[in-house]
């Protein structure tokens, strides 16, 4: 249970941090606060569009453009903010 788990947040992990840096969010320590991190974390973890994720971030990128946000994504919207105040 515990390794399956440990898998789970690892896929969201690394999946989250893909996502943040094809939209061009800010991810520099402090840059949007610990409970709107902690917030974008939880809703990734509890996300159901892992395999939709992942096949939207290993498509080539047409633009780092914020337009392109994903309709599935719960913190995209987020994301996108955080790359406007860059």
């Amino acid at each position: 249970m515990f390794a399956r788990l440990t898998r789970h947040a690892e896929l969201h992990s690394r999946l989250m941090r893909r996502m943040m840096d094809r939209l061009g969010a800010d991810q520099r320590p402090g840059a949007c606060g610990d409970r709107v991190l902690a917030a974008a974390v939880r809703r990734c973890l509890w996300c159901r569009s892992e395999r939709r994720c992942a096949a939207w971030l290993d498509e080539p990128s047409p633009c780092a453009s914020t337009s392109a946000v994903p309709d599935f994504c719960p913190n995209g919207d987020l994301f996108a903010a955080g790359a406007e105040t860059r």
